[in-house]
């Protein structure tokens, strides 16, 4: 099977005249995507999927590496490593509302503005590159994601998240401990009915935010070892030996392994019914 579409193309003929440029900012991302191309075939029994996605090269010289790969276990099933532009999130008109602890991201941003830290100085400290690395134990019920981003200036960095901590309010501070040679930030999400305790973690090498103490601790561990699980597995290699070497964004996604744990968690459950 083959699929092909002009994205940009799609948007401009499928958008209602009327629309207001408020509206048509939240599309911004998408409406740069040129074309997208997706095929599948079947190889021994297996289904092969290949994914293309067609667009303009940013402005940004730098080039992908993958710094954060280390952070990925043998757990994960989904790995995306890009080069971004804050420019736009660090706007606050062009900010939008947040549920569980991606609401703690969002106050991560607001306090960058709100005390002053500009772009220059948030690039100074941290490289462009960012992560987001999805892994689920076998012993836990529910998966866990993290971003990350390599340090390039360790005395910058610290105070950047120093200041982004600073910040109090009655439902929302931040609570700091070290471990290991890291600095862990920790805090509530305001949501009574959630147990998300969005947490920053920093090292000389690495920040790590994730919606609790236990998988950014996980994530820093992995840091560390500067060795990836996940890269010595059979079914990344050959992922990875699929695609043409990134230079702006990869994507790897392992559905079998979320099938399997999803199984897992809700077996138990199907039973009891």
């Amino acid at each position: 099977a083959l699929v092909f579409a002009r994205v940009d193309q799609l948007l401009e003929k499928g958008s209602p005249p009327e629309e207001s440029q408020a509206a048509t900012d939240k599309f911004a991302m998408v409406r740069q995507i040129r074309s997208f191309g997706a095929a599948m075939a079947f190889d021994g029994g297996r289904m092969r999927d290949t994914v293309f996605v067609g667009m303009p090269k940013s402005s940004d010289p730098a080039n992908l590496n993958r710094a954060s790969l280390s952070i990925a276990s043998k757990d994960t099933f989904f790995y995306a490593a890009s080069l971004v532009d804050l420019r736009k999130e660090m706007e606050p008109e062009t900010r939008t509302p947040a549920l569980g602890w991606l609401s703690g991201l969002q106050r991560i941003i607001e306090s960058l503005s709100a005390n002053g830290v500009t772009l220059e100085e948030w690039k100074s400290a941290f490289a462009s590159e960012v992560a987001l690395i999805g892994s689920w134990a076998p012993n836990s019920q529910w998966p866990s994601i993290v971003s990350a981003t390599a340090v390039k200036d360790t005395a910058k960095a610290n105070q950047i998240v120093t200041m982004i901590t600073a910040s109090k309010s009655d439902d929302f501070h931040w609570r700091h401990r070290e471990k290991d040679g890291a600095h862990y930030y920790s805090s509530n999400s305001g949501l009574e009915l959630f147990s998300f305790s969005p947490t920053i973690a920093l090292s000389d090498r690495v920040l790590v935010i994730g919606p609790d103490s236990g998988s950014v601790e996980a994530a820093m561990k992995h840091s560390a070892s500067g060795s990836s699980e996940l890269a010595a597995t059979r079914n990344f290699q050959n992922a990875e030996r699929a695609v043409a070497t990134p230079q702006q964004a990869f994507v790897y996604l392992d559905p079998a392994l979320i099938y399997a744990r999803f199984d897992t968690s809700l077996r138990p459950l199907l039973a009891m019914g």
